[in-house]
């Protein structure tokens, strides 16, 4: 248990590897000083959260990670050097703090705060950083930003949430500007790229943008019997590692008709193959973008919420019933899809109130079909689940194992195939 001494010093127990949510009220308001151990690795979430007169803090080489809000609300901390070992910072983890002093690592290298600023500045760096981290400006209001060439590395989210910023002057090259850079500038400033304006799709990616519009109200068209056929089998051999099979699906849609439907199918699975790292979708996917530039190629698009079935259904996912609407999560660490829809309700109370949803859950592989072996879970609903964690951990871990095991399985098939064709050549 971490305590203070009678001068507002923290004190640690000896060997402490992380600090965790554990600092009572008494600790919390009359905290000045802490000196984090070396042993410490991790500063977890809210771990000093309105610790309001903590005037110093000096942390360690060898942290590595600080957790959301873990120093929000300490008004009275003003200078912090950043040891060069941390990792990682969570969102807000110094939301609050108004820093007198930007935050580097010792020698300046790395940028990881900037102080607050007003509309008329005009920030210009020391030549020094290298490294602007996830979150230096986020939520900041200034007037220009001069980006030097010598930077070499900025991070996703690096200027998130900016807002009322009137130019950035970039003079390093673009290829070290992380997706998501620039994400959500209100309004958006003008740049100006010394070493030339990059590709639409380049500044796109900057602003954590994707190249493609989704959208919603289209038509889906019945497809004959024929056709349909042909799109499931199509579908049945699209995998992670093989997205040249979902070029062959999207080229499949561009046949279809006039429908606006078949164009924005086709461009959702052109999208798909070129997340799973296809040069050729990528291609097409930047030349429709680069090419239209004020209005982006428009996708047919699973999103996460109440989604149709009949339009999962239309671009080839035929596990979905048609007639009913799903919540559709994307595929996970494992490659799972997690899915469920509504299944009634109960209620209500005696008393007119205390309805009861309930829902059928499924889990899904990466391409959205049933996993062999895994059935769905049907008519729980949230509470059910809450009180039933351990099943439902259970069948999770059962899909995991059971997709593993059919995938390991269908590649050492391919590979007898294939072996076996070389033989009779």
């Amino acid at each position: 248990m971490i305590t203070i001494d009678k001068n507002g010093n923290a004190v640690f127990p000896e060997g402490i590897e992380e600090i965790n949510d554990c600092l009572d009220r008494k600790v919390r308001k009359e905290l000045k000083k802490a000196v984090i151990p070396e042993s410490v690795k991790k500063i977890d979430r809210y771990a000093f959260q309105y610790c309001e007169n903590l005037e110093e803090l000096v942390l360690p080489q060898g942290l590595e990670f600080i957790g959301r809000r873990a120093f929000e609300n300490c008004r009275k901390l003003k200078y912090l050097v950043m040891p060069d070992s941390v990792t990682e910072i969570e969102d807000n983890a110094f939301v609050g703090v108004e820093f007198a002093e930007p935050v580097y690592n010792r020698d300046k290298s790395i940028l990881y705060a900037y102080i607050n600023t007003c509309k008329s500045d005009v920030i210009v760096l020391p030549d020094t950083v290298k490294v602007i981290f996830t979150g230096a400006f986020t939520q900041k209001v200034f007037g220009n930003i001069v980006l030097h060439e010598g930077l070499e590395r900025i991070d996703s989210e690096a200027f998130f949430n900016c807002f009322f910023c009137d130019k950035l002057t970039v003079n390093c090259s673009t290829d070290i500007i992380k997706e998501g850079a620039f994400w959500n500038f209100r309004p958006m400033p003008e740049f100006e790229f010394s070493q030339g304006t990059p590709p639409y799709t380049e500044m796109l990616r900057m602003f954590g943008k994707i190249p493609v519009e989704r959208v919603d109200e289209l038509h889906v068209p019945n497809l004959t019997p024929s056709k349909n056929h042909k799109l499931k089998g199509l579908i049945a051999g699209c995998s992670k590692d093989k997205p040249d099979t979902m070029i062959k699906v999207a080229e499949f849609f561009l046949r279809g008709g006039t429908a606006k439907f078949y164009e924005a199918a086709a461009n959702f699975w052109y999208y798909r193959a070129m997340l799973y790292g296809s040069e050729k979708a990528k291609e097409i996917i930047y030349e429709k973008c680069n090419r239209e530039k004020r209005q982006l190629p428009t996708a047919a698009w699973p999103g996460i919420g109440n989604e149709s079935g009949r339009r999962l259904n239309g671009l080839g996912f035929c596990f979905f019933d048609k007639n009913r609407y799903y919540i559709v999560s994307w595929p996970d660490e494992n490659d799972i899809v997690k899915v469920r829809a509504d299944a009634g309700f109960d209620g209500p109370d005696e008393d007119g109130f205390g309805y009861e949803e309930y829902y059928d859950w499924w889990l899904l592989d990466e391409n959205f079909k049933e996993i062999s072996g895994i059935r769905g879970i049907f008519g729980y609903s949230n509470l059910d689940r809450r009180n039933n964690e351990e099943m439902f951990e259970r069948w999770y871990n059962e899909a995991v194992r059971s997709d593993k095991m059919t995938k390991e399985i269908k590649k050492r098939v391919e590979i007898y195939i294939q072996e076996f064709k070389n033989g009779n050549n």
